[in-house]
């Protein structure tokens, strides 16, 4: 053999092997006949114990009718591209992974095989998990809490509107997300609502941020009622947002 491609090969074998991810190369039946340092990482199974077997062993039951879909796309040879999904490793332990599946060819660009590159997002998914968990609860915080919520953005449009806003104020959140907040505003003020905002971002003179205030709002109805709101200001980057818990006292 070329003393530059034993090299070569070498060099490639070193790579393969020391990469974190999970290499895998099967036949197109699904026979393991690769099983890099990163795939005994993540699944457990030596190289002995695991080449020679068929890929369904580190297939959950649930997911074996995922497979064949695969191996179609191979065959015709197409890729799949960071496919997430769940594997179980010697030990039982269910493991989410984001998969990469490519066609292996020959010299002749005759299609032999199939590897895959698998990465553990088990931590990232559980990460993922537990941020949905905070937003439910979050949520069920600010959609239960008898005071109105509102979020408004920087141009004064409303962006977000909780049910007890929905029942002081009469609007849909539908109906009401994506208009002026000045429209819960009584005249004269509504007309110079627009104006308070302005000069706010220019000068950042607090007159209203972080302070209760009693004041008279408007309903749909065009009623006008007395509330106590408190207004404060939230930063996500540069991006200046405002919330305002308001309260009926009428």
């Amino acid at each position: 053999m070329d003393e530059n491609l034993l090299n070569g090969n070498r060099i490639f074998k070193f790579i393969v092997d020391s990469s974190e991810d999970a290499i895998i190369g099967k036949t197109l039946e699904g026979v393991i006949w690769y099983w890099n340092k990163g795939a005994e990482a993540l699944y457990g199974y030596t190289s002995e114990e695991i080449i020679g077997k068929s890929i369904n062993v580190i297939v959950p039951d649930y997911l074996q009718n995922e497979l064949p879909p695969i191996f179609d796309m191979i065959h015709r040879g197409e890729s799949v591209e960071h496919y997430v999904t769940q594997r179980v490793g010697k030990s039982g332990q269910i493991i989410d992974v984001s998969i990469k599946v490519s066609p292996i060819r020959n010299e002749r660009g005759t299609i032999i095989g199939a590897s895959a590159i698998a990465r553990n997002i088990t931590q990232q998914k559980s990460i993922e998990h537990a941020i949905h968990l905070s937003e439910i609860k979050n949520r069920a915080i600010v959609d239960n809490i008898g005071e109105a919520i509102i979020t408004i953005g920087e141009t004064g449009l409303i962006e977000s509107f909780n049910p007890a806003a929905e029942r002081i104020f009469g609007y849909t959140p539908e109906e009401i997300i994506g208009q002026n907040v000045k429209i819960l505003v009584p005249p004269p003020f509504d007309a110079e609502h627009d104006g308070y905002i302005k000069r706010y971002l220019q000068t950042g003179e607090k007159h209203l941020i972080g302070k209760t205030r009693e004041v008279e709002a408007r309903r749909k109805d065009g009623s006008i009622i007395t509330v106590l709101i408190t207004l404060s200001e939230m930063r996500l980057g540069d991006v200046r947002k405002f919330i305002g818990i308001v309260r009926d006292i009428t």
